[in-house]
């Protein structure tokens, strides 16, 4: 079978941690030597494309910004897609997130505050999240504020061991307000249709891998809009996770790493 297009998940498949994943560089020189177009798909709201992008290029990886999507990106897409959505952003964006988050709202236009708001809540991860921060996201939703995440991801694979994700914070603000987030990162279909859209909407899903670390995440999106599953074990999952998988979450290929995959899919 020719595939038309892959996505590959970042952290636990491209890095862990600051590490590149040994093999990463001779994985996309096959894609690159192939001409399958490729898009790393990130859950990651910290950092932009562009900052991104310097950082693989400092450790001697090139992978142009256009070649990355986040999911900070993939809110500014439904935000695109809903007009009531956009025209709550447009009273004041409430960020619980770091730059990556920010300075993609900061570009489309959108007004930041740093105190509750009535507009709308958006939540990433942040690493220098805090009581008075969650004080501000309950008020903001008891104010009638839409209530948007990145991604509900409980952890992300550091070079030596898991920190706390995303996720995490989320489950606080749930908890004191009972109020779930509409959640724009992987595996929902906002995501995958921002990624499609990237390639110009004109790649048939059944002709498109995804490859990532996380059942949960890529490889639910995967089977969820019919394309080719791949469960790398580089990052969160080892191999004896797999064996408890079902439905969605069951890859159709399981290989070590992002070059074993694209070695036996697509070199081959």
């Amino acid at each position: 079978m020719k595939f038309s297009a892959v996505f590959v998940d970042v952290d636990g498949v491209i890095k862990r941690g600051s590490k590149i994943v040994e093999g990463t560089a001779d994985a996309m020189e096959t894609l690159r030597r192939k001409s399958v177009p490729f898009l790393l798909v990130t859950n990651n709201s910290t950092k932009t494309p562009a900052h991104m992008s310097q950082q693989f290029r400092s450790k001697g990886l090139e992978v142009k910004p256009e070649e990355i999507m986040t999911s900070s990106q993939a809110l500014t897409h439904l935000l695109d897609k809903r007009p009531e959505l956009q025209r709550s952003a447009r009273k004041g964006v409430c960020v619980l997130g770091e730059d990556g988050l920010l300075e993609e709202l900061v570009s489309r236009g959108y007004p930041i505050t740093d105190n509750e708001t009535q507009g709308l809540l958006a939540v990433g991860l942040d690493r220098s999240f805090d009581y008075k921060k969650l004080v501000c996201a309950m008020r903001s939703i008891q104010s009638g504020a839409a209530f948007v995440a990145t991604n509900t991801d409980k952890t992300y694979p550091a070079e030596e061991f898991e920190m706390p994700g995303a996720g995490s914070i989320i489950a606080s603000i749930v908890a004191c307000t009972n109020k779930r987030p509409r959640v724009v990162g992987k595996p929902s279909r906002i995501f995958f249709s921002a990624a499609v859209a990237r390639l110009n909407g004109s790649v048939n899903p059944r002709n498109i891998v995804v490859i990532g670390d996380r059942p949960e995440t890529d490889v639910v999106m995967a089977n969820r809009n019919g394309c080719v599953s791949v469960l790398v074990l580089s990052g969160v999952t080892k191999e004896f996770d797999t064996r408890r998988l079902r439905g969605h979450e069951r890859p159709k290929f399981v290989f070590a790493d992002f070059r074993e995959a694209i070695e036996r899919l697509i070199a081959s």
